[in-house]
């Protein structure tokens, strides 16, 4: 069976980057079972984010350091050339981008701007919390809770 594959929001890595929730665990699953894609575009920003000086002051330095080299060594770099206007925040279109040239399964994010957005071609949006429900709760392999 092919691994799902995923584009996972800003907000969700900040999410696992700040605390051992429900976002952490969405994306270490997703970093260990599944095929998670990204584009510069999209990892600048995540960059930019926690250089923010109100994320500054909240990121463990250790955490950050070790899920952002996770990223980098266990999700697929895509290019993205172009980019079209998909939901109410132009910021967010990137992740519909990426979304689109890969056929991702899914979209992962707590923004409304893109969860109003139920199907985006072949790509469905999710929760994170119904992600996990969905995956995590059921489906994931002894000890990697």
């Amino acid at each position: 069976m092919p691994k799902l594959k995923l584009v996972i929001d800003t907000n969700i890595w900040i999410r696992a980057i700040l605390t051992a929730g429900t976002g952490r665990h969405v994306v270490e699953y997703a970093l260990a079972w599944t095929s998670v894609f990204y584009s510069q575009q999209m990892l600048d920003e995540l960059y930019e984010k926690l250089d923010t000086r109100k994320l500054r002051l909240k990121v463990d330095p250790e955490v950050k350091k070790k899920l952002l080299g996770r990223i980098v060594k266990h999700a697929i770099k895509v290019d993205i050339d172009k980019i079209i206007a998909v939901c109410d925040d132009p910021d967010d279109d990137v992740f519909f981008a990426c979304a689109k040239s890969v056929s991702a399964d899914f979209l992962i994010s707590a923004d409304p701007h893109i969860l109003n957005i139920p199907k985006y071609i072949t790509t469905q949006t999710m929760h994170p919390k119904r992600f996990k429900e969905l995956f995590l709760d059921v489906a994931t392999p002894p000890g990697h809770h």
